[in-house]
């Protein structure tokens, strides 16, 4: 595969992925329009942050302080609902890639205040590069 064409690792998003007992459609009902549902159970809630950077490009540390500035401004009875969440995960996307060798995601220290304060875990998740067709295939589909 021409270098040009080889998968890079970057930044996909941020999931927030909350888990209670209860009242997870309330909590949603505060936060609409400013995420995207991207699963919904009674006692599970995956949202992503809706079109928030759609004129720049998306970075670790910008999506967390987004979701922390969504959540600060939350009236008093969507933070009670906070509040009582079992689990509060930022689940950050990685996808691999072969390119570059190594690449870095910084969260700076203050980002990091905002999740202790937000009382959240971090999790990552590192999607798999695409899998590389082999050259008869890829020569037999118009590439090289």
């Amino acid at each position: 595969m021409p270098p040009d064409r080889m998968p890079i690792t970057e930044f996909v998003n941020i999931d927030l992925e909350l888990h209670a007992d209860g009242g997870l459609e309330q909590f949603l009902n505060y936060v609409r329009p400013s995420v995207d549902v991207l699963h919904q159970t009674p006692k599970f809630l995956a949202i992503e942050l809706a079109g928030v950077f759609s004129d720049e490009p998306p970075s670790v540390d910008r999506t967390i302080r987004a979701f922390a500035s969504l959540i600060s401004t939350l009236p008093p009875e969507a933070m009670s609902i906070w509040k009582r969440l079992d689990r509060r995960i930022f689940d950050i996307g990685i996808q691999a890639g072969c390119n570059p060798r190594s690449t870095g995601f910084t969260v700076s220290n203050s980002a990091i205040t905002l999740l202790h304060d937000l009382d959240a875990e971090v999790v990552f998740t590192v999607y798999a590069p695409p899998e590389a067709k082999p050259a008869a295939q890829a020569a037999s589909e118009g590439g090289t």
